[in-house]
């Protein structure tokens, strides 16, 4: 049984939230005039209680956050918001009251939910993330991979659980992986995929509590493959 927690869900009628929602997009353009990659992202929801904080992230900055009002949020994104992380592809992803959310969608301009009337409808607790809509016009995103499975080699980037996921993907049966510490003074730090000793990870993940924004070297050693060896 799943133990994802579905934030409690307000009344509300689409017409209102389709209502609020007009209020906020920008007027008419004349159709010649148009040009799609200049136009935000709008990511919005609905679900969640008035006066709950959503922020949206990319990466480790974290892009705009706001308050929902009539149970509605609203969060927009222009090309190269975000410090210019912005950009076609980006991973967006939400907190709630500072929560991680399990659902993510890539930035692309002129974006908006499949779902135009309930939007994003954003959960806590699953731990397993949610890509909201094809928004990538060359398909889903890669998964995350290590380039091999001993000695030096390349992860693509992500999140921890991404992390764990291209460690276990190259060595299901166990692997430890070792990144460089940013610290001078440090030397590198262990990660390991489902450790028999959760503090076993505690300093990687408070070096690096995001992950990583890109392809990162790491090293591996103790890979375990599907035969053993």
């Amino acid at each position: 049984m799943s133990n994802a927690r579905t934030l409690a869900v307000p009344g509300l009628v689409a017409s209102v939230f389709m209502l609020v929602l007009a209020s906020a997009l920008p007027g008419p353009v004349p159709a010649a005039a148009q040009d799609l990659s200049v136009f935000p992202a709008d990511l919005y929801g609905t679900g969640l209680p008035d006066g709950t904080v959503v922020a949206a992230h990319i990466g480790s900055t974290e892009c705009e956050s706001t308050v929902v009002e009539d149970g509605v949020w609203l969060i927009r994104l222009y090309p190269d918001d975000c410090d210019g992380l912005a950009v076609s592809g980006a991973r967006v992803t939400f907190t709630v009251d500072g929560m991680q959310a399990d659902q993510y969608v890539l930035w692309q301009a002129s974006y908006s939910p499949p779902n135009q009337t309930t939007g994003i409808v954003l959960t806590v607790g699953s731990g397993v993330p949610v890509a909201v809509g094809p928004v990538d016009p060359d398909g889903p995103p890669e998964p995350p991979r290590l380039s091999r499975n001993r000695g030096l080699a390349i992860f693509s980037g992500g999140s921890l659980d991404d992390l764990e996921a291209a460690a276990l993907a190259a060595c299901p049966g166990g692997v430890t992986i070792w990144a460089n510490d940013p610290d001078p003074e440090g030397d590198y730090l262990i990660f390991r995929p489902n450790p028999p000793i959760p503090l076993i990870n505690v300093p990687f993940r408070t070096v690096y509590p995001d992950g990583f924004d890109g392809p990162e070297p790491v090293i591996i050693t103790d890979c375990v493959t599907a035969g053993g060896f």
